[in-house]
């Protein structure tokens, strides 16, 4: 009788042992499942990111005749075509060209941006037909703007003007601008019209 409740409560020890056993598996078990989800949680993962390549503005597929009086100068910065006009009394125009991807802010937008340059208050759209004007070159339809300041922005206290020329096309928008004192811009205004005409995509 000894024996037998001898072997009995071995028998219980024997299965508690394995069912702490087993529960001490199960919980490790768990625990590296739980470990395995939070390093995969905090794990970070960087994607390179694609190269674009931006093609900047030349002048490789543009040709323009200048004109002999027009001084060359090296283009610069969102330039590319740059020259001056020399006056009297050491007055000086420049003329610039810049294109620019896609429309490049509404005519509005830029004509206001080009008054503020001219210390000129900012207009309306109902307005814009006092200063802009709609001429055909070739198949593009090109629009003027001719813009002249109030008051000196100098201290030769000599008035300013500004003539820009907008061609658009699929590829982009073109500003051609001629910028200087008043007289000498508009003494000169004829020959920019016909330098803007000769501007040719090859």
């Amino acid at each position: 009788m000894y024996e037998c409740a001898n072997s009995y409560v071995d028998m219980n020890d024997r299965n508690i042992k394995y069912r702490v056993a087993g529960v001490l598996f199960l919980v490790f078990i768990l625990i590296g499942f739980s470990g395995c989800e939070k390093q995969a949680g905090v794990q970070v993962y960087t994607v390179a990111k694609p190269e674009v390549q931006l093609k900047l503005p030349t002048q490789s597929d543009l040709t323009w005749t200048k004109p002999s009086s027009w001084k060359e100068l090296d283009a610069s910065g969102m330039r590319i075509g740059s020259f001056s006009i020399e006056g009297t009394n050491s007055q000086q125009a420049q003329v610039s060209i810049v294109r620019l991807a896609g429309s490049a802010g509404s005519l509005l937008a830029n004509v206001n941006r080009w008054r503020g340059q001219l210390r000129l208050e900012s207009m309306s759209s109902d307005e814009l037909g006092s200063v802009v004007s709609e001429r055909k070159i070739g198949s593009a339809s090109v629009n003027f703007v001719s813009l002249e300041s109030k008051v000196s922005l100098a201290q030769d206290n000599v008035l300013s003007k500004m003539v820009v020329a907008i061609i658009r096309k699929d590829s982009g928008s073109l500003f051609v601008k001629l910028m200087g004192p008043s007289k000498l811009v508009s003494d000169n205004e004829v020959t920019f019209n016909q330098f803007v005409a000769s501007i040719k995509h090859k």
